[in-house]
């Protein structure tokens, strides 16, 4: 099957090669990039067959800007690693006036990508570059491929010689650090406020809310498109953060699957939170003795979050566990919305908001070094200072 694979890969390349040449407008072109673009992910032995061809990053840099995968989001999006912009520029053998950088703004540099390519694919008297221009690269690579490289190279070096060294970074995600340009911080707040504001609207159905009150979200202090060149590196940053939490895959909210009615349901959703607590610090246990290679994410940063999911299982834990004290008793009960009591009782957090706020208070004065509250059989001294101030909680 591998063999089979492999040639119908190499086939795909070569066809691409000669389509993309002749700017083709042939519906086989964006079969080929389909192929190239999806089957050397599949596994290694096809990766490298496909990276034996000088022409497959470099022309799928070019089908990606000219079917519109790249996203206008990202400097650098849909760029494959083998592709080098950032540096190469032949510009001494340019045969065109300098690229106007005077007023240029983040999006003019996201565009210019996509005209050049609509340009030379759809207007054959286009000269942007010499024809002798090759960006370093042999043959195999067609002439269109090679003048979008070149034209990004020279863009980008125009860019760090009239731009202050603030509007560049080096993208976050440990298995790329490219240096990219993020602009000025203006120029990205909008978009990223709108998106802050549908995920808080989404929010509000479900217990995402209570979990962030109660553990404190880490909240970046940019958009994700000037902490990274790619939406792929932002992916792949996130979904490795999230492999790294002591809470990943775990149901949070393992209590809803609590059966009893009203007060004795609260112990058994204690009893269920406690045993969801015992995993997730089995898990950290084990994630902190383990290395794991190749990680996208930076190792503090990944403490920080930890500690975020940490305080938050703790903080929940102490709430139920408040909970259940007041519970044994039909007195000091009546009246009182507890938690545990409901189905889905995390979705209306802000009926609980004094209540997380007073035992975040207190956790903060006995944080626990060792990690997950996971068994009652000896109390810290967090649990016990909550103990004592049950009856004003709820």
């Amino acid at each position: 099957m591998e063999d089979a694979l492999a040639v119908v890969l190499e086939h795909s390349i070569i066809q691409l090669r000669q389509l993309v040449h002749e700017k083709s407008r042939d519906p086989n072109r964006q079969s080929f990039f389909s192929i190239i673009h999806n089957l050397p992910i599949t596994c290694k032995p096809l990766l490298e067959l496909a990276k034996s061809y000088e022409s497959f990053e470099y022309m799928l840099f070019y089908e990606r800007v000219r079917l519109r995968v790249a996203s206008k989001d990202y400097f650098f999006d849909a760029v494959p690693a083998g592709v080098v912009l950032t540096e190469g520029s032949e510009i001494d053998m340019l045969q065109t006036a300098p690229l106007r950088i005077t007023g240029i703004k983040l999006r003019d540099t996201y565009n210019r990508k996509f005209e050049t390519v609509d340009k030379l694919e759809h207007h054959p008297s286009f000269r942007l570059w010499s024809p002798g221009i090759t960006a370093g690269l042999s043959d195999e690579v067609p002439w269109s491929v090679c003048v979008l490289v070149e034209d990004t190279r020279y863009m980008f070096e125009r860019l760090r010689l009239s731009r202050r060294d603030e509007t560049f970074r080096h993208c976050a995600n440990c298995n790329c650090k490219r240096l990219f340009y993020i602009g000025e911080s203006a120029e990205t707040w909008n978009s990223v406020n709108t998106q802050e504001t549908m995920d808080d609207d989404e929010e509000d159905y479900s217990s995402q809310n209570y979990w962030n009150s109660v553990g404190g979200k880490v909240v970046n202090s940019e958009p994700d498109s000037r902490r990274f060149c790619s939406s792929t590196c932002k992916h792949e940053h996130a979904l490795h953060l999230a492999r790294m939490m002591p809470d990943s895959e775990l149901n949070l909210d393992v209590d809803d699957s609590a059966i009893k009615l009203g007060r004795p349901r609260v112990q058994e959703a204690f009893k269920l939170a406690l045993k969801r607590n015992e995993v997730a610090a089995r898990a950290l246990r084990t994630m902190r003795s383990k290395t794991f290679p190749n990680l996208a994410v930076n190792p503090a940063e990944i403490e920080i979050h930890r500690q975020v999911k940490v305080t938050a299982l703790n903080v929940d834990i102490a709430l139920l566990y408040a909970a259940t004290l007041l519970a044994e008793s039909h007195n000091l009960s009546k009246g009182k919305i507890l938690p545990g009591q409901h189905t889905y009782w995390r979705d209306q957090h802000t009926i609980y908001s004094k209540a997380i706020n007073n035992v975040k208070k207190i956790y903060s004065k006995h944080q626990r070094k060792e990690g997950i509250i996971s068994s009652m059989l000896t109390k810290s001294k967090f649990m016990d200072s909550v103990s004592l101030v049950v009856a004003k909680l709820f």
